[in-house]
């Protein structure tokens, strides 16, 4: 196959990946955004349960297996989904965050443990250093 062919096929790939990582970010926006209103309203269970048809479709497991999982195992089943570029998995740091509100205390702890490893991963693989996410470590970390 020509070299230009070949060419012409990574950067459909490439193209194709980018639009899933956007839309992906766009949807976990939108979570989170339900999350929030949920939790005031008081429909939390309802909302969650809504959220799992989004959640598995981009990353193949339900939102309640995600939270059993350990917090590495997590961080290894994250990493595998294409879909999740680092902005994507601080949303979805931001998503467990949203949850952990509505949960009971101890589950609670272990979700937002799973954030802050979540964002600790971030930081170590990436190359610029983000005041944001610092700040949201350290207010996670403070609500311990």
């Amino acid at each position: 196959m020509p070299y230009h062919i070949i060419n012409l096929f990574n950067m459909e790939q490439r193209d194709f990946l980018m639009r899933e990582i956007e839309k992906i970010g766009k949807m976990l926006l939108a979570i989170i955004g339900r999350l929030k209103k949920a939790v005031k309203a008081d429909y939390f269970e309802q909302e969650i349960e809504m959220i799992d048809t989004d959640i598995i479709s981009i990353t193949g497991i339900s939102l309640k297996e995600l939270l059993r999982l350990p917090e590495d195992e997590l961080l290894l089943t994250l990493e595998k989904t294409e879909s999740f570029d680092d902005a994507n998995l601080e949303l979805f740091a931001d998503m467990l965050t949203e949850i952990s509100s509505g949960l009971d205390k101890k589950e609670s702890r272990e979700t937002i443990m799973k954030s802050i490893r979540i964002l600790e991963m971030i930081d170590s693989r990436s190359r610029t250093y983000s005041f944001e996410r610092q700040s949201k470590l350290e207010s996670l970390r403070g609500s311990l």
